[in-house]
């Protein structure tokens, strides 16, 4: 019941909660960066491919 969740939130100090949050952001910025670049270079790949 909320004994249990109490305890889970007493136990994590804020900066551990602080610290999952920046790495979803830094994972979501990596992951976009990856997923532009990927997009480009098909764009230049698949074109010379073809000829």
């Amino acid at each position: 019941g909320s004994c249990g969740s109490l305890e889970i939130y007493n136990i994590t100090p804020t900066a551990d909660t602080r610290q999952p949050f920046i790495n979803n952001v830094w994972n979501i910025i990596l992951f976009r960066t990856s997923v532009e670049y990927l997009t480009e270079w098909i764009k230049v790949w698949v074109p010379m491919r073809k000829t």
